[in-house]
């Protein structure tokens, strides 16, 4: 950019990245977020029907466990 690069120039770039494999606690860090846009869209999906649903942290922490047990890494939300 500082060279006069155009953002979409520079966003087509191929980027290598590692990434590290996720445990039970991370996953079920990543679902405990307020701001999860898995939970936030599965409550969204529910109140469209007029129910007001709530996860207990037991009940994400079970989803955690699934994840990692079915290697679904970060998408928690697609174990089920």
């Amino acid at each position: 950019m500082a060279y006069g690069f155009e953002s979409e120039f520079i966003g087509r770039l191929p980027v290598t990245t590692v990434f590290e494999k996720l445990e039970v606690d991370d996953l079920y860090a990543i679902l405990k977020n307020p701001n999860n846009p898995i939970i936030l869209g599965k409550k969204k999906d529910f109140k469209s029907y007029g129910i007001d649903i709530q996860f207990e942290e037991e009940a994400l922490y079970d989803l955690a466990v699934k994840a990692y047990e079915e290697r679904q890494g970060e998408r928690t939300g697609q174990c089920g």
